[in-house]
């Protein structure tokens, strides 16, 4: 069984692979890069749109930063198969710094909009 890849996360429960949250999962956050015969785990919102952009270029659907909004039209392109997960030569998950991705939702959310807030007498400011 040489070059096949064991996939805990298929076999925690033992039900059908489609009723496999887990399985399932990870599975939709599996990408393919077709000329490494690579599969990349991310998990979700983190930094996932340059990833698939990336990825979108290796694989030879987009050319440049012109075509960037083709990934947002495309999100289930490239989710690897349950052959390409088993049998690809290498597999790696791109994790971010958990304390960027707070500080960064803390940038989009708070600092890079106008805040609306109410004094006691519940008038409202515009801060």
């Amino acid at each position: 069984m040489s070059g096949i890849r064991l996939l805990k996360n298929a076999r925690l429960k033992n039900v059908p692979i489609s009723q496999n949250d887990l399985y399932n999962f990870s599975s939709r956050y599996s990408l393919s890069i077709y000329s490494l015969d690579a599969i990349c785990t991310f998990i979700p919102k983190n930094a996932c749109s340059a990833l698939r952009y990336s990825i979108a270029i290796a694989n030879g659907f987009v050319k440049d930063l012109d075509d960037i909004k083709w990934i947002h039209s495309n999100n289930q392109t490239f989710i690897a198969s349950q052959r390409e997960c088993a049998l690809a030569k290498y597999t790696f998950v791109v994790l971010r710094c958990p304390f960027t991705r707070v500080a960064s939702c803390f940038i989009d959310k708070f600092v890079g909009r106008k805040l609306k807030f109410s004094d006691n007498e519940g008038k409202k400011n515009k801060h």
